[in-house]
């Protein structure tokens, strides 16, 4: 599966999910906007959320294994108040 998405794209998508969580309200799917969008570019979204996270001081303090219905199985990393997914044979 190949990535169909820009950089450019996934930092906006990013931007925008993580200011949907933040500002509390909704947002429609983002497929709507990017049909062809792949697991792995979802999953570079959620890695640059994680960055973004990180870098206003939000610290990984556990991780768990978590089945979502869909293989692969996914890694929940916990936060200090917070939770996220991110691929667990994810190579970053």
């Amino acid at each position: 599966m190949s990535k169909t998405l820009s950089q450019e794209q996934v930092l906006a998508l990013a931007e925008h999910v993580e200011n949907a969580e933040l500002q509390a309200h909704d947002i429609t799917k983002v497929t709507n906007d990017f049909p062809d969008m792949t697991f792995e570019d979802a999953y570079d979204v959620q890695w640059e959320i994680r960055r973004r996270k990180e870098a206003r001081g939000n610290k990984i303090v556990g991780m768990k294994m978590a089945q979502m219905g869909v293989e692969p199985s996914n890694l929940e990393v916990i936060k200090r108040n917070k939770s996220f997914y991110v691929e667990s044979n994810h190579t970053n």
